[in-house]
């Protein structure tokens, strides 16, 4: 049976039927769920619910199905329509950044807004994803009352752990060193994020950069990676890395 429908039966079984579970997002992990907007009431009811309600049912969907939760409110078709534009937009404009938009309306007049990546971006062009929401949810006459970003299901590298990629695979691309940090079980990260993680370790004399645009580590940064005598330190996966390309 699948999750989405044991999300249904769940509800169902609360009486709550109404609310329909749309997705469960490959990317981040989040469960989507929407609810028409003639079923919110000020007071839930048989065959309606509440704000009061909803808040309630996300804190028990995670906790049931292990997952993050987002309710959307579906509204008139003409409102489905700017979600749909704010979606199109965003994911034709940033193309390599966004995944998916997730739109619920509080009311005609305001809109929140969740972006949804599958890899680490950098912050600039998520300011720059926010302002075009702003901007495209204005000419409807729509304000963006919150903007908010889904991150991936994996975490988000540190330095010391991209560091740790630079040593094992020096010198190395961008590339190669994003391809290595997901396989020891990070998100993957864009390469203009990881340039930028890069090019600060280079200022802080941790990283040198050569003329292919390679990187290496210099003394200090060898310094700042741990090591230890187990079989997955760093000095033995540098050791059968350099086995592997045969620069001994």
């Amino acid at each position: 049976m699948s999750e989405l429908l044991k999300v249904q039966q769940y509800l169902e079984s609360r009486g709550l039927g109404f609310i329909v579970p749309r997705l469960i997002s490959p990317a981040s992990g989040v469960l989507v769920i929407e609810v028409s907007r003639d079923r919110i009431k000020r007071v839930a009811s048989a065959g309606q619910t509440s704000r009061r309600q909803l808040s309630f049912l996300s804190k028990a969907l995670a906790s049931k199905f292990g997952r993050p939760v987002l309710i959307t409110v579906r509204d008139a078709q003409s409102l489905d329509d700017v979600a749909a534009s704010l979606r199109a937009v965003l994911r034709h404009q940033f193309p390599d950044s966004v995944t998916d938009v997730y739109v619920s309306f509080e009311d005609a007049g305001s809109a929140l807004v969740w972006v949804e990546t599958a890899s680490i971006v950098e912050s600039a062009i998520l300011d720059a994803a926010q302002l075009t929401a702003n901007r495209e949810l204005a000419n409807f006459g729509i304000s963006c009352k919150s903007f908010e970003i889904v991150a991936p299901l994996r975490p988000e590298p540190s330095t010391v752990a991209v560091l740790r990629s630079v040593k094992i695979l020096a010198p190395t691309s961008t590339a190669a060193l994003a391809a290595d940090i997901v396989r020891r079980g990070f998100a993957n990260p864009s390469e203009k994020w990881l340039s930028h993680k890069l090019d600060l370790a280079r200022k802080r004399g941790l990283v040198l950069r050569d003329s292919q645009g390679r990187y290496s580590l210099t003394s200090v940064g060898l310094g700042v990676v741990p090591t230890n005598r187990s079989r997955t330190s760093s000095d033995v996966e540098r050791m059968l890395s350099l086995a592997r390309r045969k620069e001994w």
